[in-house]
């Protein structure tokens, strides 16, 4: 025997974003089926969907499940309604096909309703405090930004010493960590502010992907009124693959109902870059999350003893000029961590984000001014194999960029100006 749901609660769709859900009430069975934060990706509307006895409104109630679904995939349709079949067996039970179907369809007609035009003249004009200006690196306040780079290069560092400066400034952060403990970062902050550590830093230890965390982190920054979030790692965060592109949509999907406008996501670098495509580097690679972003950052570090020196080149900036590179000092002893921020100059860049160099180009210049022999160039360059180094010194003769006299190789080329000293390792 089937029979259609009892009961059907049209007023429990709520548009506001922050808050969308939709419930479906089967009072005759106590059991509530939940659909929260419905997302469109290439594959149709994915949502987080609980089973729950009672409503999940009233006092007492349980989840007896929690999962995402593809909400118009018929397999994902299909395995829900053979779990709701073995959960809720009897003659009076409900045609659970019919009601997943039923109560599915409503929730995507409802959710292709839901944005409507507007008359742009109508909204509001934007706030003028567009950047946030943490003494010189320029983020953006109200949007999405992404600070990537290889592995050790003090990224989490780098954005707790940010939180700390912003809070300094008035404002109220959240950091939402994967990675470490809140132990370790009030270490970390009490060895960059010492015993003034700002107050308001708040901070979310997280162990689910993001899109399965929103509620609690919604929650912690209604209470807390935080206005500017810190999200470490996407790597952990996005669940599944990073480099997917449904994992960019989600994660930026779950960033926007979490309802803080301002955030920071760090993010990981390809192992390997193509030199076609230095300067133009993304976070793991992907057009999707570098799209996704308004604004992102390129770390790259060079370490010494006790010192790391990372230049933060901006690889995109949608609503305002591209900020300048800047050039981060940290200065790691006993007691204290100091970072020191301050515009770089031409000669400091780790990489140069518009003209990146071949290895061509850093022969000619090492050679330019002190011409040299060959075995002293293999000194100069021993992360070059010999034969590669050999077949660069030929090409440069063929093109007359370079010339060898008496043993001795120098350059012909007056446009190149650095030093080898000072140019990078590709």
């Amino acid at each position: 025997m089937s029979a259609k749901p009892s009961s059907f609660k049209p007023d429990r769709v709520v548009t506001v974003p922050l808050e969308r859900s939709y419930t479906y009430d089967l009072e005759d069975t106590g059991l509530s089926v939940v659909v929260r934060r419905p997302v469109w990706i290439p594959a149709g509307l994915r949502a987080l969907v609980e089973l729950c006895t009672d409503h999940p409104d009233d006092e007492g109630y349980s989840t007896l499940s929690l999962g995402e679904i593809t909400l118009n995939d018929l397999g994902d349709r299909e395995r829900l309604s053979r779990y709701l079949t073995n959960l809720e067996k009897g003659e009076q039970a409900p045609n659970w096909s019919y009601v997943v179907a039923n109560f599915f369809g409503t929730v995507l007609d409802t959710e292709r309703r839901l944005n409507r035009s507007v008359a742009l003249y109508t909204l509001l004009r934007p706030s003028d405090d567009l950047l946030l200006d943490i003494d010189g690196w320029a983020l953006l306040a109200h949007h999405p930004n992404i600070l990537f780079g290889d592995g050790e290069s003090a990224k989490s560092y780098l954005s707790l010493w940010a939180a700390g400066r912003m809070a300094q400034q008035g404002r109220r952060v959240l950091l939402c960590d994967w990675e470490l403990t809140g132990e370790d970062h009030r270490a970390r902050l009490e060895q960059l502010f010492g015993s003034q550590m700002p107050r308001h830093v708040f901070y979310q230890q997280c162990s689910a992907p993001l899109s399965q965390l929103v509620d609690s982190i919604r929650h912690n920054c209604q209470q807390n009124r935080i206005d500017f979030l810190i999200c470490d790692s996407a790597a952990f965060a996005a669940g599944g693959l990073a480099e997917a592109a449904e994992a960019a949509i989600g994660y930026f999907a779950a960033l926007r109902d979490i309802g803080v406008l301002g955030s920071l996501t760090i993010a990981h670098n390809t192992k390997l870059v193509r030199k076609a495509d230095r300067g133009r580097e993304k976070p793991f690679g992907s057009i999707f999350w570098h799209n996704s972003a308004r604004m992102t950052w390129l770390a790259t570090a060079r370490r010494a003893e006790q010192t790391i020196v990372i230049q933060l080149a901006c690889r995109k900036a949608n609503l305002t000029q591209r900020p300048a590179t800047q050039q981060a000092t940290l200065t790691f002893e006993p007691k204290q961590t100091t970072i020191v921020l301050r515009a770089a100059s031409p000669e400091e860049m780790v990489v140069d984000p518009v003209t990146p160099e071949s290895v061509l180009d850093r022969i000619v210049a090492c050679v330019k001014d002190h011409p040299c022999t060959r075995d002293t160039l293999a000194k100069k360059f021993p992360e070059i194999k010999a034969v590669t180094l050999r077949q660069y010194l030929s090409r440069g003769k063929k093109r007359g960029r370079l010339i060898e006299e008496n043993g001795r190789i120098s350059a012909c080329d007056t446009s190149v100006t650095h030093s080898c000293d000072t140019v990078a390792t590709p």
